[in-house]
């Protein structure tokens, strides 16, 4: 079954604690030639995440994202609202119009995208009324989606390629930075955790919010069969004091033949 969902991570420059009830090593990242994937934040925001059956009750001082789960991300008062999306397409089109219809039935604003579906490296399949964010000239494996017309965002080009796209985000008194990434099984980790330092160092005096599909596996977001690549994933989030917030649930991120975890 194919898995268009991943989950989530987060980090925050005022850590308070959590709720009790909300566990605080849940990380999220991705698997082998699976889909899995994650979302951190840090900043001056809050996130609450909507699963099918349950609202989450996290209001720390950050955003966060999850894939097939919507994210709310809202500022410190708590009277400013962006729903936030996460999502692998695996370059489908189906898995595309399928999102163009959660879009529009669960008033999504943002979208961040992993593997959309190109033709000739262009993007297709998105409704015209959308703004879509991309860089690269090679095969683009990451985009974000800007459904809300009235939120003002702006490509960070120093920091996006065919991989990786950020933006800035600005709504009424929000800011912050939205990231989508893919991280190449085949390619060198090291590099991925170059351009995420790099992004850090950028937003650092911001909220920031990265969307990512990681390509590994780890306990941590609860997969049952782990990877020398999840725990290299899980090291660099507890150095970076990042914040994960993949819970057990009954609605897996990813679930195939191989395993499943949320």
């Amino acid at each position: 079954m194919e898995s268009l969902t991943p989950p989530c991570v987060g980090r925050v420059q005022e850590f308070s604690d959590p709720p009790e009830d909300h566990p605080t090593n849940t990380l999220t990242p991705t698997g082998e030639v699976q889909n899995y994937n994650s979302a951190a934040a840090r900043g001056a925001c809050s996130a609450n995440r909507l699963s099918p059956s349950t609202r989450g009750p996290w209001n720390q001082n950050s955003a966060v994202a999850s894939t097939n789960r919507l994210i709310q991300v809202n500022n410190r008062n708590g009277n400013i609202q962006i729903n936030c999306l996460q999502i692998n397409l695996q370059h489908k089109i189906i898995a595309t119009a399928n999102l163009m219809h959660i879009i529009d039935t669960c008033n999504i604003d943002i979208a961040l995208i992993q593997e959309p579906y190109i033709l000739h490296n262009k993007l297709v399949g998105i409704t015209k009324k959308y703004k879509i964010f991309s860089q690269g000239d090679n095969k683009i494996r990451a985009a974000i989606l800007l459904a809300n017309e009235c939120i003002d965002a702006v490509l960070i080009k120093q920091l996006s390629d065919d991989d990786v796209v950020t933006i800035e985000i600005l709504y009424n008194n929000l800011k912050f930075y939205a990231v989508s990434m893919y991280m190449d099984i085949t390619a060198d980790i090291n590099n991925d955790f170059a351009k995420l330092d790099r992004i850090l160092n950028f937003t650092k005096h911001s909220g920031v919010l990265l969307s990512i599909d990681s390509n590994s596996r780890s306990t941590t977001w609860h997969d049952i069969n782990p990877n020398a690549r999840g725990r290299n994933v899980d090291e660099y989030i507890s150095s970076k004091h990042l914040y994960i917030l993949n819970e057990v649930s009954e609605y897996t991120t990813y679930e195939s033949s191989t395993g499943k975890s949320n």
